[in-house]
């Protein structure tokens, strides 16, 4: 089929091929002005990586390592649970659907993950900076749950690194207690 042949079977068909187009250009005009509009906030949080947080050492691996660990931390229930709290007394519109859950506690766990289907956590480029970005239907909405999920990411990762301290010196408090009181008990007899 040459050129002259392609032009003569467009121009004896022209009706047809012109409602095909204007049958698609409809549907997706009628998608695009039918479809909820969404916004998405992006909170960058910088994760400062120590030698001590790595293994000792900054192999390209183990910083990588680090960084993903620390996008799950960030996608967390626990960090999710956080958000929920902040937000108790203005939810967004994705928590004001009814529920299928019927117990309190079914209630609860599905507020979590509806908060966590509209979050995305992704690494920015050849960088320690995570991008903490949630999807809402208005922009205001998706800023202040994005700034609520990097804020409540932060005090959970503090809170990973510290507790353990805490624990071990919680421990040996109670280790020189009982010491001390073995020691007056000692001294008075």
């Amino acid at each position: 089929m040459n050129l002259h042949q392609l032009l003569s079977i467009l121009r004896a068909r022209w009706l047809t091929a012109f409602l095909i187009l204007s049958v698609i250009v409809g549907a997706a005009l009628a998608f695009v002005m039918l479809r909820p509009s969404q916004y998405t906030a992006r909170a960058p949080v910088l994760v400062d990586v120590q030698a001590q947080d790595v293994g000792g050492g900054y192999s390209p691996n183990l910083i990588n390592s680090y960084l993903a660990t620390q996008m799950d931390v960030a996608r967390s229930d626990a960090v999710a649970e956080r958000v929920l709290q902040q937000l108790r007394n203005d939810p967004p519109a994705v928590l004001a659907e009814p529920f299928k859950a019927t117990t309190p506690e079914g209630q609860h766990r599905e507020r979590i993950e509806r908060l966590q289907e509209s979050l995305s956590v992704r690494p920015s480029r050849e960088s320690n900076i995570i991008n903490i970005a949630w999807t809402g239907t208005t922009p205001a909405e998706a800023a202040r749950v994005a700034n609520l999920f990097a804020q409540a990411y932060v005090t959970t990762a503090l809170e990973l690194k510290t507790s353990p301290a805490k624990q071990e010196s919680a421990w040996f408090d109670e280790q020189v207690a009982a010491a001390r009181q073995r020691l007056e008990e000692a001294q008075q007899r």
